[in-house]
């Protein structure tokens, strides 16, 4: 099964990589998905999230919500349950950038995604609205094939 996990990150991360081909936030075929791409370490910086998951496909980066910090990574995916502002920091460099598959939420359905989400999905103290889990290998399965198809406007 191990092997089976990194094949399918490396294949996340290479179609991630040629979907975010320049620096910044690149937009999908698909509304409300786009891919995100830092080749360097960018300083803490002011965000305002919409309701979304993000999942980290290289890089790392730390979120700072109020007097609370959470670190997130390569294999990890953090969903935000309500728009809210913070300040976001980017570990990255050439050799190893930031890419990330941003999906913004509809909150309609958050409770539903909540229930479907591994029990190890923990909240952030302080800061119910933000979680952090692993990506898993049905998860990184399903999100492959949504980055095949984003490849092509028919299968989109």
């Amino acid at each position: 099964m191990a092997h089976d996990d990194a094949a399918l990150r490396a294949e996340m991360m290479a179609l991630v990589a040629e979907l975010a081909p320049a620096e910044g936030m690149t937009p999908s075929l698909l509304e409300g998905v786009a891919f995100g791409r830092s080749n360097r370490s960018l300083p803490r910086t002011p965000v305002l999230h919409d309701a979304c998951v993000v999942i980290v496909c290289s890089g790392r980066k730390r979120g700072y919500f109020g007097d609370q910090v959470i670190d997130y990574g390569a294999h990890q995916f953090m969903v935000s349950s309500v728009p809210m502002p913070f300040e976001g920091e980017t570990f990255a460099s050439p050799e190893e950038p930031l890419l990330v598959i941003k999906v913004k939420l509809d909150l309609g359905v958050i409770a539903d995604l909540a229930l479907a989400i591994d029990p190890s999905f923990e909240a952030v103290p302080g800061a119910e609205s933000v979680a952090t889990a692993p990506v898993d290998a049905p998860l990184a399965d399903s999100v492959i094939r949504l980055l095949r198809a984003l490849r092509s406007p028919l299968e989109t």
